[in-house]
């Protein structure tokens, strides 16, 4: 049924993920009948959206929104946070003294893991201007699992489709920061620790180089160019003495 409403097939085996749990969590309370539900394997297919935007898509989008979802926008538009990242920071990991900010990452084997990065700016006047909750207090006023579904099916549609720019998911964002960084002559190192990655897979997933990047890596490289010689010619009167 969730298929033939239009769902994607990785959005339908979450469905069924989720209610495999629900019903396990019913069963061992007797809230359910004591038996196993039928497990249906889907052929997942890719429907990961890879457009990068531009700066200037980025800001046009940025100018279609409004509330809570323009600041996760700009949250991650300025610092590269996944959604999940960006929407669950609190008020305790932001300082806005030092200009840092304490991004929860991806769960460890035991505990979460966290990294800092520094709060760019105009982002840090954005958070500023703004009237500063409990230090548990999230800055995006909805849960993450809403922030996260609702900003990619809805927000960021709507706001790419009346900006007259390609869709770009949340991820775009994170491959836009990136992209910025590089092409503005930042080491590897540096924007790997930024977004918490290894160097490895910042290149290899994420730096998608364009054409005009191609185009200025043989510009500088003198690619195609005869060059000057560094050879010097003497004049062959000269004699040996000489």
């Amino acid at each position: 049924a969730r298929l033939q409403e239009g769902a994607a097939t990785q959005t339908t085996q979450h469905d069924i993920d989720i209610l495999r749990r629900a019903w396990n969590w019913g069963r061992s309370r007797g809230f359910c009948p004591d038996k196993t539900l039928p497990k249906p394997r889907l052929v997942i297919q890719p429907t990961r959206q890879k457009y990068t935007p531009s700066r200037v898509e980025y800001w046009k989008v940025v100018d279609q929104l409004n509330g809570w979802p323009k600041l996760l926008v700009l949250l991650m538009g300025a610092t590269g946070t996944r959604v999940g990242e960006a929407s669950s920071l609190c008020w305790s990991h932001v300082d806005l003294e030092t200009g840092e900010i304490t991004i929860p990452s991806k769960k460890g084997i035991t505990k979460t893991l966290y990294r800092k990065t520094v709060i760019p700016v105009p982002l840090l006047e954005t958070l500023k201007a703004m009237e500063p909750g409990a230090p548990q207090q999230r800055l995006i006023p909805v849960s993450v699992d809403t922030a996260r579904t609702s900003i990619t099916q809805r927000y960021l549609k709507d706001a790419c489709k009346a900006a007259k720019v390609p869709y770009f998911t949340p991820h775009g964002l994170r491959r836009m920061v990136i992209d910025q960084s590089y092409t503005s002559g930042v080491d590897v190192g540096t924007v790997a620790a930024m977004l918490g990655q290894s160097p490895q897979v910042a290149l290899r997933h994420y730096r998608q180089a364009r054409r005009s990047d191609k185009e200025k890596a043989a510009r500088i490289a003198g690619l195609g160019e005869r060059g000057e010689s560094n050879v010097i010619e003497f004049d062959k009167r000269l004699t040996k003495d000489a």
